[in-house]
């Protein structure tokens, strides 16, 4: 093959990966925003233990989060372009604070941080959930997100109680 040929044919394989990225990137922004949105929807209008659970109630320094009571899972992305996340993390956490506001003791149950990678199995799209060692349709991993949501919650409320992590 000359050197023109092969020239044109890894041009062509580059693009096709170049295409094959932004292809990806679309369909992870799609599934976050699926996500987001579905775990929306199950905490609708749900309480824990007389706490409803709040989507985004006030400004704060991340917009997206699911807030029960003094705790959230919180949905953070890193960005190269405008409307695609480069990754993707779920912290639960103490909930973001709104303007002038602070925390009066700053002692807390340490946050839990998921890192989620998109991944294609078997012709499905599934997270990867590193710190669960487990992949996810978008569904599950909604629940699971409220679901730990719910756990950090009982952590922390026992924390305040007795001064002790669970």
């Amino acid at each position: 093959m000359t050197n023109f040929k092969e020239y044109l044919r890894l041009q062509k394989q580059n693009d096709q990966a170049a295409q094959s990225d932004v292809e990806f990137a679309v369909k992870m922004a799609a599934e976050w925003s699926l996500l987001k949105e579905r775990v929306r929807a199950l905490s609708a209008n749900e309480t824990y233990q007389g706490e409803a659970f709040e989507w985004a109630p006030y400004a704060a320094a991340y917009t997206d989060f699911v807030k029960l009571k003094n705790v959230a899972a919180i949905f953070r992305e890193s960005r190269s372009l405008p409307d695609i996340p480069l990754s993707c993390e779920v912290l639960f956490s103490r909930r973001p604070l709104a303007a002038n506001q602070m925390w009066s003791v700053e002692k807390a149950p340490p946050p839990q941080l998921w890192h989620l990678a998109l991944r294609t199995q078997d012709g499905e799209t599934m997270w990867q959930v590193k710190e669960l060692r487990t992949s996810l349709t978008t569904e599950d991993l909604a629940n699971e997100i409220l679901i730990a949501l719910i756990k950090y919650f009982d952590e922390y409320e026992a924390f305040y109680r007795t001064g002790r992590w669970l």
